[in-house]
């Protein structure tokens, strides 16, 4: 069985998921806040950058 990680992605301001900005989750706490932090430096004004689990 495949472990199945969740992933970062960006939420743009009407609450949709910003095509193309998934990334996986690396396993590692500050590794995924420092991935957040990168995407959210990337983005727009009124999107935000949430965690979602992978197995839904």
């Amino acid at each position: 069985m495949a472990l199945n990680r969740g992933y970062l992605v960006v939420i743009d301001a009407e609450g949709g998921e910003v095509p193309g900005s998934r990334r996986p989750s690396t396993g590692s706490y500050q590794r995924d806040l420092r991935q957040r932090e990168a995407l959210e430096a990337g983005m727009g004004e009124g999107c935000s950058v949430i965690f979602r689990d992978g197995s839904k």
